[in-house]
């Protein structure tokens, strides 16, 4: 089970990501223009109506390029030899 931490940051990520998705969609929809669909308007459209294994492939797709690509950071990232740093010593060195 969860601690009280994780659970209060799951629920202060809930806002910001949910803002996000509507953001998304708006913006699509006034970009779009007429007679074209993007992908966010596709899929918004296609939910209303039941989820159809297409709607299941694309997002399995964008889950595993998202997975993908954050391991890939991490990765170079470790590579190149950067480490965090911790918001303590960051205080530390900008004091001293």
């Amino acid at each position: 089970m969860a601690d009280k931490n994780t659970k209060k940051t799951w629920d202060k990520s809930r806002m910001p990501s949910r803002h996000v998705t509507i953001d998304d969609y708006v913006v699509s929809t006034f970009n779009a223009g007429i007679g074209n669909t993007t992908l966010p308007l596709y899929i918004y459209s296609a939910i209303k109506f039941g989820v159809s294994p297409a709607i299941n492939a694309i997002s399995t797709i964008i889950v595993a390029l998202t997975a993908v690509a954050i391991f890939l950071a991490w990765r170079f990232g470790r590579l190149s030899g950067a480490e965090p740093q911790s918001a303590g010593s960051a205080d530390q060195a900008a004091a001293g």
